[in-house]
């Protein structure tokens, strides 16, 4: 009986997936690309499996599919944090909520979510974000002479209003600066294994851009 269920199973399956393959890799890709946007990450990497095998000789196609799989990757990555779990790391940075605040908080974009696979899913730093950002809401209101800005936020506020009094409204730089950037990576001891390569995200300019160039 269980092999019979199977089978029909199996065979339901296939019937529609024979009936539902798309002819057209624009239309297939576009396909992939509306679940990718309303956050069904799950549905749309099967989609593209699935394409992969109807277009295996696309590599226009198969490039789009793999990024879109690596990005919703990425952001389930970020976005890792479940219900009960923004609620404690609320509790500890912010203390006591109640349900009505956290969704003013969702509302005005302040406690950052997104919807993932049906799920609301939180932004891993959504909790020290959200002070920083309640923080800045209330300096707004507070006029620039009474804050006390430290050293780093004056040289900003110097070179922003220098750039602002140069400007052409064009996209060549006005204020031009050479920036040294240096990363060092910490790893506990023993954490990888002898000989093993350590991939990790880095940020890094975008050396396309018009205002920004590698140095000789």
């Amino acid at each position: 009986m269980n092999r019979n269920i199977s089978f029909l199973l199996i065979l339901t399956s296939l019937s529609w997936s024979s009936c539902n393959s798309p002819k057209d890799p624009v239309k297939a890709r576009q396909a992939v690309e509306t679940e990718f946007k309303d956050g069904n990450f799950l549905k749309s990497r099967q989609i593209a499996d699935s394409l992969k095998q109807l277009f295996p000789e696309d590599s226009l196609l198969l490039n789009r599919l793999d990024s879109l799989a690596q990005i919703s990757h990425r952001i389930e990555l970020d976005f890792s944090l479940a219900e009960t779990e923004i609620t404690e790391r609320l509790q500890r940075v912010m203390g006591e909520f109640s349900p009505g605040e956290k969704l003013t908080w969702e509302k005005q974009k302040l406690l950052e979510y997104r919807m993932i696979n049906g799920e609301k899913r939180y932004f891993k730093r959504a909790a020290t974000n959200l002070k920083l950002l309640l923080t800045h809401q209330q300096n707004k209101g507070i006029p620039f002479t009474a804050l006390e800005p430290g050293e780093t936020a004056l040289f900003r506020i110097k070179d922003a209003r220098e750039a602002v009094e140069r400007s052409d409204n064009s996209f060549a730089p006005v204020n031009p600066a050479t920036i040294r950037i240096k990363y060092t990576v910490t790893v506990d001891p023993d954490a990888v294994p002898a000989g093993e390569v350590i991939r990790c995200w880095m940020p890094w300019p975008k050396e396309s851009h018009a205002r920004q160039k590698r140095c000789p």
